[in-house]
C-alpha cells in the first residue's frame, strides 16, 4: 500500500453560520432579500421573475411565487453569461436575457443588503475587536473553504493585518488561503481589491 501523503495544512470549511453570527443573511435568503429590501428592489424583483421564467419555465409556470435554490440560480446565471456572451461582451443572437447586466445588479443589491442588515461601519467596529473564533479560522497557513458571498473574513483580515491569498499557495507560505466556492460580492469590483507585493491578491476592503 502507498504511504499517505504528508499534510502540513489545516483545511477549514466555513458556511453561513459565521455570517449569521454577525447578523448577515444566509445564502437561501438572498434572492428574497434583494427583491424586497433597498433601493430598486421592485425593479430587481421584476428582473428576477423574468429570469426565473427563462431558466425554470416549468417550475415557475406551475407555482406562483416560485423561488429557485440560490446557488443553483447563480450557477445557471453564470453559465449563461459564459455561453451567450462574446469575448467583446456583446450578447450573442438567440438570447433574450441580459444576464451580465442582471448579474452585476444582483451583486450590488446583495452588497447593499449585507451592508444594510448590520451596517458596514457597525460591522467594522465589531470586527476591530479580536475574535478567538475568527483568529482560529484565520491562523497563518490555514486553507479556508467558504460558501458565503460576504466579505466578513476578508474584512477581519484586512483590519488585523492578516495576509490572505485567494489561490492555492506554495507549500512554504504562511498566508491564510481563502477559497470561495460560490464567489463573492466583491468579485465584480476590482477597484476594491488591494494586491500584495507580487501577483497574489491580498485583502478586499468593504
Amino acid at each position: 500500500m502507498a504511504n499517505a501523503p504528508q499534510r502540513n495544512k489545516r483545511v477549514i470549511f466555513v458556511g453561513a453560520g459565521v455570517g449569521a453570527a454577525f447578523g448577515l443573511p444566509a445564502t437561501h435568503e438572498l434572492l428574497d432579500a434583494v427583491a424586497h429590501e433597498g433601493p430598486g428592489a421592485s425593479a430587481i424583483a421584476e428582473e428576477l421573475d423574468e429570469a426565473y421564467r427563462y431558466f425554470y419555465p416549468v417550475e415557475s409556470s406551475g407555482a406562483p411565487g416560485f423561488r429557485p435554490n440560490v446557488v443553483d440560480f447563480f450557477s445557471l446565471l453564470q453559465a449563461h453569461i459564459d455561453l451567450v456572451y462574446s469575448e467583446g461582451g456583446r450578447l450573442r443572437a438567440g438570447s433574450e436575457l441580459p444576464a451580465r447586466a442582471l448579474g452585476l445588479r444582483l451583486r450590488r443589491a446583495i452588497a447593499n443588503v449585507l451592508g444594510s442588515r448590520i451596517g458596514w461601519k457597525k460591522l467594522k467596529n465589531r470586527l476591530a475587536e479580536r475574535s478567538e473564533d475568527l483568529d482560529e479560522i484565520l491562523k497563518p497557513g490555514n486553507i479556508v473553504i467558504m460558501t458565503n458571498w460576504d466579505v466578513l473574513l476578508e474584512l477581519y483580515a484586512s483590519i488585523h493585518g492578516i495576509r490572505m491569498r485567494f489561490q492555492l499557495p506554495a507549500a512554504s507560505t504562511d498566508d491564510v488561503t481563502l477559497l470561495k466556492l460560490h464567489g463573492g460580492i466583491d468579485w465584480g469590483f476590482r477597484k476594491d481589491v488591494r494586491r500584495a507585493k507580487g501577483s497574489s491578491r491580498h485583502c478586499a476592503n468593504a
